[in-house]
């Protein structure tokens, strides 16, 4: 616990804890990470408590080794002997204020409960989530990479100058539709009509297009560098072009 966590005795600890930890598990899959930054509420795999206790060190006021998985009966007389004497000392701290313990009442919440709401922040809404945060993060810097547009008419790279858009009559928004030509062959979803565009869906996605067809694409486009300097020729054509210059990683050698 306090060796030096480029030591192999620190090592060999982490991986003592994690297997102990590993085989108490019941009905879960994650362990309460003891490292500095999570103090023993957190939930983590023990891919990611490995790396935590190398990175931030495990917390040195660490005391109780229970909780991490184990059932309430498999617990050691030893961590017994730790809950008593934490009961112990808050006996005594509460006979030297004149407190006593009915003056608790009751607290409202179950700490365990509050320990779960902290480990499921770690865990995704719904299956794909992560994916789809990456990709509406990162979709701006991909623009640039690329020198495909990421707004207006034709901001879908993969539809290309083909993408099926509208502008919302409700406010200035535009919507891209056809997104279900991805669903499987005769989902449901394909033939309703009010609760999409008002009219069914029976197209095939279209195929990604690889670097050489990219190029042929962008090959002949000009654009001047700068906006003091004027853009691109496509700028006539506002926003319903999909490619606005060439990347300038068609220019590296490889």
């Amino acid at each position: 616990m306090h060796a030096d966590r480029r030591s192999k005795a620190y090592e060999l600890g982490v991986e003592g804890f994690l297997n102990f930890a590993v085989e108490n598990l019941v009905n879960t899959t994650h362990i309460r990470c003891p490292c500095v930054k999570c103090g023993n509420i957190r939930l983590f795999g023990v891919g990611i408590i490995r790396d935590h206790l190398y990175f931030n060190g495990i917390d040195q006021s660490y005391k109780i080794w229970i909780w991490h998985g184990e059932p309430w009966e498999s617990t050691t007389n030893a961590s017994r002997n730790v809950e008593e004497d934490e009961q112990s000392r808050f006996s005594f701290v509460s006979e030297e204020v004149g407190m006593d313990d009915n003056d608790l009442g009751d607290i409202g919440f179950d700490p365990y409960d509050f320990a779960n709401v902290i480990g499921d922040e770690d865990q995704p809404l719904y299956p794909g989530s992560s994916v789809l945060l990456w990709t509406v993060n990162d979709f701006p810097a991909y623009g640039n990479l690329s020198g495909c547009v990421v707004k207006g008419y034709k901001a879908r790279p993969i539809c290309g100058d083909d993408t099926p858009s509208h502008r919302s009559k409700n406010g200035p928004k535009i919507c891209y539709i056809g997104h279900r030509k991805w669903l499987p062959i005769n989902h449901p979803y394909q033939r309703q009509r009010a609760a999409f565009n008002g009219k069914p869906e029976y197209g095939t996605p279209p195929e990604p297009l690889h670097g050489e067809e990219v190029l042929r694409i962008v090959e002949d486009i000009n654009y001047i560098w700068g906006s003091k300097n004027g853009g691109s020729v496509g700028e006539n054509d506002g926003d319903r072009v999909c490619w606005k210059k060439k990347s300038k990683f068609f220019d590296l050698e490889y």
